[in-house]
């Protein structure tokens, strides 16, 4: 499956988000993220989050907390951080 993710960091710590569904529809599945020309393949555990109801829609978001020496390999510049976000309604300069 392909699907979607974000690198962001809550400093100290450095994530890969994505959907819920992504990483539960094929738990044998590794993953990849692409670093230039190439796929780096990301270990761990995911955690994400449980529907209630299989028919409700609930959040459906997973996190993998990266490991100091993948985060040096992917690149501290590609993870979006704090300074990257606003709030909605706030003014944009």
């Amino acid at each position: 499956m392909i699907a979607s993710s974000v690198l962001v960091t809550f400093p100290p710590r450095h994530f890969l988000l994505t959907a819920e569904h992504a990483i539960s529809s094929d738990s044998r599945s590794a993953t990849y993220v692409p670093i230039g020309s190439k796929l780096l393949k990301l270990s761990g555990a995911f955690i994400g989050t449980m529907p209630a109801d299989p028919g409700a829609k609930d959040l459906d978001v997973a996190f993998l907390p990266l490991s100091e020496s993948l985060v040096a390999d992917i690149g501290t510049e590609r993870f979006l951080t704090k300074d990257n976000i606003s709030p909605w309604n706030a003014p944009r300069p």
